[in-house]
């Protein structure tokens, strides 16, 4: 995994992280709190125009996980679903929330995350992470919708209390444990699961499930790489637009 670049802003009972190696510039922080969240300003987040409270709601709308915080006043941090949401984006990412651990195919923890956006496309320079390649590539795949009949592996025992796993396989799918439902970008359950491999290769004719197509098309899994654009960014403002991502 490459290093993150992460920025800090400090306020009243809250602190602000934004991780510009994981934002895909969904702008729904901009639209919740733009007296908060300006890219015309540097810098872009100014922390002490809207009460941490208020705040705190903006940059839990951020799916990627790329904005975080941090209370400061004793106030409640974070409180991510349960069970994991997996939310498939139409022809994006899968939206995911809840208590999760990344982890690598031998059980070494890499992070403790409550919102990400996982690459389905095959094509992410930043893998697990969506990096908007999807949008470059034309990926299409269409999210769930009420009624779909999934056909995915049953599940042999339930799921056990605790966060879920998630697991990017080398040159393989990503291998998801622990209680999950998976949803249509409105919130609507389609389908609850204690493990489920779903596709990153991008070609599954069986999305948002692995199928092994990976091992047909030769899918080659990589370490993260971070461009130094990216790294470097003080804000989203260079940032493709990807508004369509909406769960």
């Amino acid at each position: 995994m490459a290093a993150m670049a992460k920025r800090t802003y400090e306020g009243e009972g809250i602190r602000v992280l934004w991780d510009s190696s994981l934002c895909i510039h969904t702008g729904r922080c901009l639209i919740a709190e733009p007296q908060v969240f300006d890219l015309a300003r540097r810098p872009w987040v100014d922390v002490g125009a809207a009460s941490a409270e208020r705040i705190a709601v903006a940059v839990e709308l951020c799916p990627a996980g790329a904005l975080r915080y941090q209370r400061t006043d004793g106030a409640p941090e974070e409180a991510p679903p349960s069970p994991t949401r997996l939310i498939p984006a139409p022809d994006g990412p899968v939206v995911a929330r809840g208590r999760m651990r990344l982890e690598t195919p031998d059980g070494q923890l890499l992070s403790e995350e409550t919102r990400l956006t996982l690459c389905r496309c095959g094509r992410s320079d930043n893998q697990p992470f969506c990096d908007n390649a999807h949008r470059r590539t034309g990926f299409r795949a269409p999210g769930l919708v009420m009624g779909d009949d999934l056909e995915g592996p049953a599940d042999e025992q339930p799921a056990q209390p605790g966060p879920t796993s998630v697991v990017p396989k080398t040159n393989g799918s990503l291998r998801l444990t622990g209680e999950m439902t998976l949803e249509t970008p409105r919130g609507e359950v389609v389908a609850r699961r204690s493990r489920i491999s779903l596709c990153r290769c991008g070609q599954s004719a069986n999305k948002p499930f692995c199928d092994g197509t990976h091992r047909e098309v030769g899918f080659t899994s990589r370490d993260a790489v971070v461009s130094e654009a990216r790294a470097g960014a003080d804000s989203p403002e260079g940032y493709p637009a990807n508004p369509q991502i909406d769960c």
